[in-house]
């Protein structure tokens, strides 16, 4: 888990940077942006941000339809 108590510490580019080490020694990675306030990690991976943790949490959503698979950047 990657948390700050501020905005703009580098949370999402932090768990980025641990996500492309992970994935690229084969391990399997799963990030999910949990800032309801101000989500940013959609940004980085070039994902709209229709429907997310919130849908899910609210029982509009199935997790299925939440993930996305194979958004790595080199």
């Amino acid at each position: 888990m990657v948390t700050s108590t501020r905005p703009a510490e580098g949370k999402s580019t932090t768990s980025l940077a641990l996500a492309t080490v992970f994935g690229r020694t084969g391990k399997k990675v799963l990030i999910v942006d949990a800032d309801m306030r101000s989500p940013s990690l959609h940004t980085f991976v070039a994902m709209d941000n229709k429907q997310g943790l919130s849908n899910f949490l609210a029982g509009d959503d199935d997790w299925r339809q939440l993930v996305a698979s194979d958004v790595a950047r080199d």
